[in-house]
């Protein structure tokens, strides 16, 4: 079924009806099978990715073969609470003033420094106005690269969503 809706959505682009085509939560034996079946890879992968899993074999697979990843997850609890990412969100009291949980907007920036685009949350104008503060000027000082290097060592590889799981470890079919 996979190789099926991926030729449709292959279709649909050659037909101009989609500029670009991606897939969600896919490893890197799944693309593949995608390019042994029809010789293209997507465009976009969408997964799962924060300081608690970081991807970085998927990643350099996704930089390598120019697909773009876009991540998801960097406002789960378990990433917004952990007490090295508030740590670090105590270090900037100005981005703190800006939005509501600058933990998650820390992650998300984590997210784009490591080389991916990020899903925010968008259910509220709030979050919305929120979100642009990823941009915020304080994050130079604040993200070094010594401090991106501390916050490679919580990669748990597990994912926060019950049985996600299952596609970080690549036991789907």
């Amino acid at each position: 079924a996979r190789v099926e809706a991926w030729r449709a959505l292959l279709h649909l682009r050659g037909q101009g009806v989609l500029r670009a085509v991606g897939v969600c939560n896919f490893s890197e034996r799944q693309l593949e099978q995608l390019r042994a079946a029809t010789g293209e890879l997507p465009d976009v992968l969408q997964l799962e990715m924060h300081p608690l899993l970081q991807r970085p074999q998927l990643l350099a697979y996704c930089e390598r073969h120019g697909i773009l990843v876009q991540a998801y997850g960097n406002f789960h609890e378990a990433v917004t609470s952990h007490p090295a990412i508030r740590g670090l969100a105590a270090l900037a009291p100005k981005l703190g003033k800006l939005v509501p949980e600058p933990t998650g907007i820390i992650s998300m920036r984590w997210a784009l420094q490591s080389g991916a685009a990020i899903l925010p949350r968008s259910r509220k104008p709030t979050y919305i106005a929120a979100n642009l503060q990823v941009f915020w000027p304080g994050f130079r000082e604040l993200l070094t690269p010594e401090r991106m290097k501390e916050l490679s060592a919580l990669d748990a590889n597990t994912s926060l969503y019950g049985a996600h799981h299952l596609f970080v470890e690549d036991r789907v079919a």
